[in-house]
Parts: structure tokens; C-alpha cells; sequence
């Protein structure tokens, strides 16, 4: 979160925009992270959620532990779109353009997601498939969490989360670039909403833990990236033809 703010500052002062709303932005971004990353991790929780807490749900007391049990998880997702919704919900509140805070924060958000990552693959919580070549994580008894990573020792598993880690440094570096040369001459948000839904939609073949929700032939995530992929894929287009629209008016 430091380095994430750090270089966000960094690029607010290139484009000349007040420390002030850059640290303000930061905060509304990384509230609305938490909040939007527990709520969907209560929403994948859903389907279980009498099965799992019901016997113990007896007064509005444990009903409210039981919620508060069921969201205690986060889903990245659900932090991203918080973490937008967060930047709009500060740049309409105060009255300013939300695209330049907007693509500043894209710039600094896959950071964040890059060192998150690399803190699942430390913890444990979610793990790649089997996998017996290079780079291969070998966890121990030690990182098993009951009801969550049961298995995760059985046997050498795809280093997933650092991959992604890698490819989320890489999608940092192209956007701060992309800011530095454009500043809000793109949506830099679309962008990453674009390309990391892409990336995601791929990587989750090679993860090899329940945890983050299966619907069909989908986990949440992939879902929500496809969903991701196709709508930036519908702005970019309505865009496009706008444009043109205007283009032949004039």
C-alpha cells in the first residue's frame, strides 16, 4: 500500500495534480477495496452459507457473527470495482475530473495486487494445480488451513500467484508509462480491466484450490473477468462508432 501510494504521488506531482487529492483518492480507493473485497467474498460464501452457519444461528447476535464470519475473506474483484467505485464516489463528492485521479490509481493498483499476491503465496490460501517442473512450490503441514487449503501439501503445486505477481508488475509498468506519455488521453482503468481480465480468465485454469467459488464451468472470478473483458470491449466500441459519428458531423 505504501509503494502503491508512493508511486501514485509520484504521478500526481508529474501531472501537476495536488498531493491533497491524491492521498484523499488513496483513502476512498482503499476503503472501498475493503469493503467491495469482503462483500463479494460473502456473496461466493453465499450458496453454503445455512448449510455452514445455520446450526449455530439461534439470535440476531450469531446471525450478525455468522455474516461477520462469512465475509471475513476477500475476493480481488470485488476490492477492484470497490476501489473505482471509491475514486468516483471522492471525485463526485468534491467536485473534480475523476478521469486523471481515475488512471492515477490504475497505475497504482496492480502494485498493491502484485504484493498481495505474493502474501497468498506466502500464506498459503490459494494454490496452483499440480505441477512437477520449474519453479514449483512445495508447501508444508504448516500451511494447511483446515476447510480451506486441506490438500495443499499433497504435492508439488504451479507457482500461479507469482506469476500473476510478475504479470501485474509488468501491467504497472505499461500503464505508468501510458500516464507519463498520455495522462487522461486514455482510460487507463479500461485498460487494465481489459488486459488483467484476460490474464485472470487464463490463470485460474492453473490454480488448484476451491476457495474462490465454482459456478459451472467457471470459478467467480473468471465470470467476472469475462464480464470484464466483454463490457471494456463494448465501451471501446461505442467509443469508436461516437467518434466516427462526430468525425462525419463535422
Amino acid at each position: 500500500m505504501i509503494i502503491s501510494l508512493l508511486v501514485s504521488l509520484y504521478l500526481g506531482h508529474k501531472a501537476s495534480v495536488p498531493r491533497k487529492q491524491i492521498i484523499t483518492g488513496y483513502i476512498f480507493a482503499i476503503a472501498g477495496m475493503f469493503v467491495g473485497a469482503h462483500i463479494l467474498f460473502f456473496i461466493v460464501n453465499l450458496p453454503t452459507f445455512g448449510e455452514v452457519y445455520g446450526p449455530s444461528i439461534i439470535s440476531v447476535q450469531t446471525f450478525i457473527n455468522a455474516v461477520f464470519s462469512a465475509s471475513s475473506g476477500m475476493v480481488f474483484y470485488g476490492g477492484l470495482y470497490g476501489a473505482v467505485l471509491g475514486v468516483v464516489i471522492y471525485t463526485h463528492k468534491v467536485h473534480i475530473d475523476h478521469r486523471m485521479i481515475l488512471n492515477i490509481a490504475s497505475c497504482g493498483y496492480p502494485i498493491l495486487h502484485a504484493f498481495g499476491r505474493i502474501g497468498c503465496t506466502l500464506g498459503g490460501c490459494c494454490y496452483g494445480v499440480e505441477y512437477h517442473g520449474i519453479c514449483a512450490i512445495q508447501y508444508t503441514e504448516a500451511h494447511i488451513n483446515p476447510g480451506i487449503s486441506d490438500h495443499i501439501a499433497d504435492f508439488p503445486r504451479f507457482p500461479v500467484q507469482p506469476l500473476e505477481a510478475l504479470l501485474e508488475f509488468a501491467i504497472a509498468a505499461v500503464l505508468i508509462v501510458l500516464f507519463i506519455r498520455t495522462r487522461t488521453r486514455y482510460s487507463l482503468i479500461a485498460i487494465y480491466l481489459f488486459v488483467y481480465g484476460i490474464i485472470r480468465f487464463s490463470d485460474e485454469f492453473l490454480r488448484g484450490d476451491a476457495v474462490r467459488g465454482l459456478w459451472g464451468p467457471f470459478s467467480t472470478s473468471q465470470w467476472i473477468a469475462l464480464g470484464s473483458v466483454i463490457g471494456v470491449s463494448i465501451y471501446w466500441t461505442a467509443g469508436h462508432f461516437k467518434r466516427s459519428d462526430s468525425s462525419a458531423n463535422c
